[in-house]
Parts: C-alpha cells; structure tokens; sequence
C-alpha cells in the first residue's frame, strides 16, 4: 500500500535510504538530505524526500537522544519594543467627536482599519499569531479520508519564558519534517502555558504552488517551501475549539483557541542569532490580561472614513433580509488571483528572506482556506514580490505615512496594470501605517482593484506593544473582504451586530463578533472576534464574486505540453538547442541520464502551448564548482527568442524542485521556449545540471 505523500495524496511505495546526517541533524533547507519530494498533479508523480529513520524516531519519541544535540540555554530577555494596536479601519487622534462613515463605492473614499492612537503596552505582537499563518493553500482532498498519525508536539521544551504562562521550545526537526508526509495528524500531549496538556487533531492545508509567481527585488525568483506545512483542526473532545498551526525549521506560527482562551505560537531566533533551527514560543491571552497587557477594555478612537478626501455619500446599507442563504463549499469554486506588494519594512522583521516568504506564505494560505471554505473562491497568488534592499520602490512608509497615502501611491503606480493578470492588488507592508485600508465592490476593477494591509511582522519580535496575534490574519482577511464588495457588520441594516454605531441607534456589545466586525472595540478586545466572517457577510461576498469576472476554480486540470527526463535520445534529437552541453550520467535526480550545461552554455527549445491558457514550468536542478556570482538560470521568451526573461536562478549545490507559473503571454503561444542559460561559468568545470524537465498547463 502506498504511503501519504508530502502533498497529502496516496503515493505507490519508494525504496528510500537516509544518510548519516540526515539522520542526527534532520532534513535542513537546501542541503543535500532534500532529496525527494512529492507532487502530484493530474499528469504524474515527483518524488524528493528521504525521511523513514527520522519519522520512525519522532514517532518514538526519540529523535532529540538519537540525534546527539545539545539544548542550549535560554536567549537571553529582550529589550521591550513598543508599538500601538490594530483596531479596525482609521480611527482619529481621539475618542471624542467622531462619526463612523460607511465604507465607499471606488469614486468614494475607501474603507480602511487604522490603529488606537491612545493605545496602552503590552507584551505581544498577536493576539493570534497564526491567524496569520497559512497561504494560497487549499485543504487537502484526501486528507478526509486519511486515518490521524499520532506524533509529539514538534517542539523541546527549554523551560518558562521570562513572562508567567509563557513556554519557550527548542525546535524537533525530525518531527517538523515528518509532517511533511502526513495529510492528518493527531499532535499529542501538547504542553500549555496553563499547565493543560492538549491533544489536537489536525488536517493538512496545502499551497497552490503551481500559480505562485515569485519576485525578489524586481526580478522572478524560485522558492523551495523546505518543510514548511500547515494545519488546522481543534483541540481534541472539545467543542467549539479551532487551531491554526504552521511549523517549519525556519520559524512556527499558529493559534490554538479552546473554546475559552487563545494560545499563541510564534517563533524566536535559535541560540545562534539565526533562522534556522528557529525556536518556538507558546504564550496565553490569560498571562497577558493578568499581567496588565492584554487587549481588555480600552479607550479607542474611532473611524475617520467620512474625513478622508473624496466626502462622497456612503452606499445605501444591505438589509439581510434580501441576501440568499450562504453555500458554504456547495457551490461552483471560484478563483481570485491577487498580486501581492510588499515593502523591505516586511523583510526587516526576519532579515532572512526565506524566513520572511515562509511566514507571508503561511499567511496568505491560511487566509485562501477561510475565503475557500466559507466563500467558495480559492485566492491563488501569481505575482508576490519581497524587497531585500531598502531601496524599494515604495516612498510613504518611509515619511511616516499612514495606510491611505501607502494607498494612493500604490493605487497611482499600478492602475491599469496590476501585475500577471490578478483580479486583486493588495499591499502587504511591515511599516506601521495605522492599520489598513481597502475600496469597496471593486474586484476586477484594475483602477480600484487595491488594498492596504500595515503593521504585518508575525509576532517575531518579543516582547512587543502591537496587538492580537490575530491581526496579520484579520487586516488581510477583513481588506480584501471589502474588496469583495461587504460592508462592515454594523452597515447592514438590520445591523448584523450592534458593537458600533448602527441604524437602530443602540449599542450591544457581544464576544461573538467576525471577520468585518468592530466588536474589537468591546471589552474583551480581539477575544470577541472568531476568525469566520458573517453568513449575511458571506452571501455579500459570493454575489459580488459571482457577478465578476473571476473565473471557475480548476484544480486538476493541468495537463503535460512537454516533459524530458533526458533517458531517450539526445538533446539535439528530442528538439533542443545546445551549446556546451550534453546528456550525461551524473546529471541525473534520477534514473540514468541528465542534461549538463557547462562553462556559459545553454540549453533551448520551442514549446508549443497552443490550446493552454495558463503555463507552468518545472523541473529539478543543481550546479557544482559555480564561483559568486555564477548561476544557472531558467529563461523563457514569448515571441520566438527575439527577447528572453530570467524566470529564476540557482548556485545551490543540493538537487532541489522549482516550479514557475508563467505569465499569461505564455499561454496559448506556438512560438514559447525555455532555455537552461550557465550564467558566468568560464571553465568546464563550472556547470548547471537539470532534470525531469516539465511544462503543464490549462
């Protein structure tokens, strides 16, 4: 029988040997123990992964006395760092005097979350870290048929935080990495800052990786997700209980609300400095309350929309009365493909770029999951762009801006033009602008199309003054919703809940309140709010996407327009172009032969994807003897290679698996080619190695 792959689907059994050193230091991005994955799509299987002893040992519960490590001591206590907190779209200087304008139609100020500015300090970043912690991901078909694998929680305990009902964990490598077969699991005896210890049952949420276009500094990058995974599920026997978790070597982030209290997962540098081998951070909503620094009852200032330029009249208020009932996964999915901008602010806050895009994926894909489940459109994400230099593009973070100058300088540079054909354009940004800010019922709309979300970090930094860990989640979430086309929950009429100032004229506080709520505002704070949006909300939402553009959600309809695993023939023979380089045995990931691209030599040829609207390439590489500044890269040319375009770029020395979702000129295209380029090799010696080279589409 065969066993559940990395992508949570059944996979006909491997023969697969570990190393050594896989063995007493675990499966490390990059290294040469990343050696198998699998990824299944409708035309076939790509295995990388080597991982039985390791799984074998989490599962005994002995892989921190196999592997040899020593746990080091407790990093030392920060410095605290202070920040205000994240209620809801733009509220004033102060509480007094202000009146709530409704969100705007585009030609109308927009809708926007802004921070108290009379806020008090407390000690975390989130109040739900991993509310920001999932992306573009779509649960797992066969997860819901899979049988639970019990593991151990992946963590090690160290001891006590420097704050009660705070617990600090070394990282279990051996355990983040067997999750990466497993499509469920059952995560026992899982210690809290309370004393408890939990169980929770947990199934896989995965990433659209296929539709991901990524962009470093301008220019197309590659990612490897490592052994990143992400969960949701709840706390086993207890009702009304939600979890959020994502683990990886590079920093784990998650929620676990038992009905009552959250507990918060974020992650910390290891004793080093460094993100690898992050270390893990578990804290209570109770400590903080007890300890003054929660987000109980507080003085709020309120929201500025009506003073923002533009003073146009709000739209009418939606009765629910008039809204058909939400489906709720029974109706035709949809999907909304959003460009992502971010800003060197965001990078700052891990100074690791693949801790930054770990962390902004989990995100993204925890957000996609809500937005599948409840308003059956998946959010896939074919442009995200990170800025590892401070010279970004972007100019209001920078002068201490707020979210709606971030707005208007975004929104004037890519009107008319958001990036690779996305329905969306949404500013994800690490500076404190106040919060968010969004235009309403504008998707397709590529001259509105745009929202803001501000003060994004992922709770890494400890101890921290910001706000819920729900945040990162929320402002998202909530920015896109009016996107989508709804209101806030008090703008209905009758008004969906009375936190904020309504049409009944009255105000009813309840700890029950959503995703575009402002019951934040109540005592309790964050705690009121679940992370679900309203079934009246959801019914706003699904019209406005089905009255779109958007296209139906295929999931498994990508077909192979070409593959070579280079066993068959040679490269001239199978179609391609060569200059110094040739098939050869040790440039096979696997079977028997591989294509070698030596010194400044290249490999090209024509694909024909006529009939394909939308292009995915992908294909497993290394290189060897490559000095800095020497690469192998993926290129590609729409118009017959009378111009080419760097897709991505590698030195690394381990094989690894990329994938690149083509821009759309690409589809529907008999003139398309790809080309292998060794960038800057000047010797034989100096060489990039590809194999299993395969172009999908659909």
């Amino acid at each position: 029988m065969g066993r559940v792959g990395r992508w949570g689907r059944a996979e006909p059994p491997i023969l697969r040997v570990c190393s050594m050193a896989q063995w007493v230091c675990g499966r490390r991005r990059g290294s040469a123990a990343t050696t198998r994955r699998v990824t299944e799509y409708a035309t076939g299987w790509v295995r990388q992964g080597c991982r039985s002893r390791m799984r074998l040992a989490a599962r005994l519960g002995l892989s921190r006395s196999l592997s040899g490590l020593q746990l080091p001591p407790p990093e030392p206590p920060l410095a605290p760092f202070t920040r205000s907190l994240h209620p809801w779209r733009r509220w004033g200087a102060s509480p007094e005097g202000r009146d709530c304008g409704r969100p705007h139609l585009p030609q109308s100020p927009p809708s926007d979350l802004r921070p108290a500015s009379n806020f008090m300090q407390h000690l975390f970043t989130m109040r739900t870290p991993l509310l920001a912690t999932f992306l573009g991901c779509t649960l797992l078909a066969a997860a819901s048929a899979q049988t639970s694998e019990p593991l151990s929680f992946p963590g090690v305990l160290i001891g006590p935080g420097e704050v009660p009902e705070v617990l600090e964990f070394e990282t279990d490598l051996a355990v983040v990495d067997a999750l990466t077969d497993l499509g469920r699991v059952s995560l026992r005896g899982v210690p809290m800052p309370t004393g408890q210890i939990l169980n929770l049952d947990l199934e896989r949420v995965e990433f659209q990786w296929g539709s991901l276009g990524v962009f470093v500094d301008g220019v197309r990058s590659e990612y490897d997700p490592g052994d990143l995974t992400c969960w949701k599920g709840e706390v086993a026997g207890v009702e009304g209980s939600e979890v959020f978790l994502s683990f990886s070597s590079l920093g784990s982030y998650g929620w676990i609300h038992d009905g009552v209290d959250y507990t918060h997962l974020s992650a910390m540098r290891n004793a080093d400095g460094e993100w690898e081998g992050a270390r893990m951070r578990l804290y209570s909503d109770k400590a903080l309350n007890a300890a003054g620094q929660g987000l109980g009852a507080r003085a709020m200032g309120t929201c500025l929309s009506d003073q923002l330029q533009g003073g146009h009249q709000p739209p009418p208020a939606i009765n629910p009365a008039d809204l058909s009932p939400p489906t709720y996964g029974a109706a035709q999915k949809l999907e909304c493909k959003m460009a992502i901008e971010t800003d060197h602010q965001l990078y700052q806050k891990w100074g690791n770029l693949s801790a930054c895009e770990n962390y902004v994926f989990a995100l993204l894909g925890a957000i996609s999951d809500r937005y599948d489940t409840q308003i059956d459109t998946i959010l896939t994400f074919p442009y995200v762009q990170f800025w590892t230099t401070a010279s970004d593009p972007w100019n209001s973070q920078d002068s201490g801006g707020s979210s709606s100058d971030l707005l208007t300088e975004f929104q004037n540079a890519w009107a008319g033009n958001i990036p690779n054909g996305a329905h969306l354009a949404h500013f994800v940004s690490g500076a404190n602008l106040g919060g968010g800010v969004a235009w309403l019922g504008v998707l397709c709309n590529t001259s509105f199309g745009f929202a803001v979300s501000g003060n994004i970090d992922g709770g890494v930094t400890f101890p921290v003054t910001q706000g819920s860990n729900t945040w990162d989640f929320m402002v998202i979430a909530h920015e896109t919703g009016h996107n989508f086309g709804t209101p806030h929950t008090h703008d209905y009429c009758p008004p969906l809940d009375k936190c904020y100032n309504n049409c009944t004229g009255s105000t009813q506080c309840t700890n029950q309140g959503t995703v575009m709520s402002y019951c934040h505002l109540c005592s309790g704070g964050m705690n009121n709010i679940t992370t679900y949006f309203h079934p009246s909300v959801v019914s706003t939402m699904r019209s406005g996407a089905v009255s779109s553009c958007i296209p139906n959600w295929n999931s498994n309809s990508f077909a192979t327009v070409f593959y070579d695993d280079f066993e068959v023939g040679g490269l001239a023979a199978n179609g391609w172009t060569k200059v110094n380089a040739r098939r050869k045995s040790d440039s096979a990931h696997e079977g028997n032969k591989g294509a070698k691209v030596r010194k400044s030599g290249s490999i090209l040829r024509t694909v024909d994807t006529s009939g394909f609207g939308e292009i995915v390439v992908r294909y497993w590489r290394k290189t060897k003897n490559y000095e800095p500044g020497e690469e192998l890269r993926l290129r590609y040319s729409t118009n017959g290679g009378s111009s080419w375009t760097t897709a991505g770029s590698s030195d690394a020395l381990s094989w690894g698996f990329v994938e690149y979702a083509m821009p759309s000129s690409a589809g529907n295209n008999a003139n398309f080619m790809i080309m292998f380029k060794s960038f800057g090799g000047d010797e034989p010696k100096e060489n990039g190695r590809v194999d299993q080279v395969e172009v999908l589409g659909r």
